[in-house]
């Protein structure tokens, strides 16, 4: 009963503050208008390994730290887990949901109705880029207030679990993560999701950067990512570039022919695929509308993600007799549409954008709204090196995409640049990591001082 009081003393003061003046009050005061558009979280858990009888051959226990916020961190999670599972027991562990659920402000705020994670799903799907740029510069600054709580919480899951190795594919709470493994002597691999690294380094350097138990990946040997981890005080010997966390499903060829067959799509047209992230968003309308105007014979992908409310709204375009539609809801056939395409258009997430590098599709990526703010890196990433172009208002479309499959020596250097860049097996170097780290721990210490 007194919590829910105190609750009520604090929305008070917040209705007697100028919030007009503040833009976090202001926030605040949105959000609380938005929860209930957003699905009630679930529980938060303790243990995650089943009790059932092992393997006569005993398996080490490696856990994979993950969000549900956007798709790229359960996207890159996936891939860790298809990697590794042959080998080790390996579980998805939603580290705000099923760990740190207790210091999710919008919980909180919302009394279990909703989490942040829904919050920024619902900002991310709808393009409230303002709002999802505010929500996570929150939680950039306020996280680092509760490493202690955090790490108390990490720590009792922990000794609950008792991994043999834990893998971080989320940002922001990695500096705590680093600390607790290196009290309880647990090999941690860290592996960034976006190039623009640096919400992965956040308060990096409150931890012991030299603990010999913990890699950090580096996507690429690329000066820009490379600088941005450096801001982070990693040290070189436990920096390692191992490639982006993608399916091994993209390093496949396909027989493209028997592809188009299945999927019911036209052999003789171009095929364009919109993919607008794994949450799915309201922009992928505006370009399937924009695109049923095309003088163009071609053939549309729409991946809807997890947004199926655009279904019905994308079936009742009116489509001209040389653009066909397909329509493709959650799928985890990616790698067979990239396959298929002659040119994506997405929005600047990092996953989307790295599977068209493996997949050597070029790129017309979404500008029209204001990026946020760790994704901006991508576009320069893109066009800098060659692999499409950004679009930045619909009225370009149609010049877009004369430039890049009617202009065929533009459209050839594009798959040229792709398949000339060098992109390292991240499936391979994984395995060799988890491999020696594991050897490693067999033979390390755990210092009492830190404790």
């Amino acid at each position: 009963m007194g919590r829910f009081v105190k609750k009520i003393y604090i929305g008070y003061n917040l209705i007697r503050m100028d919030i007009f003046n503040k833009k976090f009050y202001l926030f605040i005061f949105a959000a609380i208008l938005v929860l209930p558009a957003c699905r009630r979280p679930k529980p938060y858990k303790k243990s995650v390994f089943t009790e059932e009888k092992r393997e006569q051959i005993y398996k080490k226990r490696v856990i994979t730290f993950t969000s549900g916020g956007g798709g790229g961190h359960m996207s890159a999670a996936h891939a860790v887990r298809s990697i590794l599972q042959d080998q080790y027991e390996v579980v998805d562990v939603y580290l705000l949901r099923d760990v740190l659920a207790p210091l999710d402000f919008v919980r909180q705020f919302s009394f279990e109705y909703s989490s942040a994670e829904d919050l920024y799903n619902y900002f991310i799907t709808n393009r409230y880029i303002w709002f999802t740029n505010t929500l996570c510069s929150y939680g950039k600054y306020n996280m680092p207030r509760k490493d202690k709580r955090m790490q108390q919480l990490i720590s009792d899951f922990l000794d609950i679990n008792k991994p043999d190795l834990m893998i971080s594919v989320i940002p922001v709470v990695n500096y705590s993560l680093l600390a607790v493994a290196e009290k309880k002597g647990i090999p941690l691999i860290i592996v960034p999701t976006d190039l623009d690294n640096s919400m992965f380094v956040i308060g990096m350097e409150k931890s012991n950067l030299h603990y010999p138990l913990y890699r950090y990946i580096s996507p690429f040997d690329h000066l820009g990512i490379l600088k941005i981890i450096e801001s982070g005080g990693i040290p070189k010997q436990n920096l390692v570039v191992g490639g982006f966390p993608i399916r091994e499903e993209f390093f496949v060829k396909k027989n493209i022919k028997k592809l188009k067959n299945d999927f019911g799509i036209p052999l003789n047209k171009p095929v364009i695929t919109v993919l607008m992230g794994a949450a799915g968003s309201s922009s992928t309308y505006d370009y399937v509308k924009k695109l049923s105007h095309s003088k163009h014979a071609l053939h549309v992908i729409v991946c809807l993600g997890r947004n199926e409310a655009l279904r019905k709204k994308i079936e009742k375009i009116r489509l001209p007799y040389n653009v066909t539609l397909s329509i493709i809801g959650f799928t985890d056939q990616m790698p067979d549409i990239m396959a298929m395409s002659d040119l994506l258009i997405t929005k600047c997430g990092t996953v989307s954008v790295m599977e068209a590098v493996h997949a050597q599709v070029p790129v017309l990526l979404d500008c029209t709204a204001r990026a946020v703010m760790w994704e901006a890196f991508n576009v320069k990433f893109i066009t800098e090196n060659g692999f499409g172009l950004a679009v930045n208002n619909l009225s370009e479309l149609d010049y877009l995409i004369d430039k890049v499959l009617v202009d065929r020596d533009f459209y050839g250097q594009c798959k040229l640049n792709l398949k000339k860049f060098e992109k390292p097996r991240f499936s391979t170097i994984l395995k060799d990591l988890v491999a020696k780290l594991l050897q490693d721990a067999k033979n390390y210490t755990v210092d009492i001082t830190v404790q």
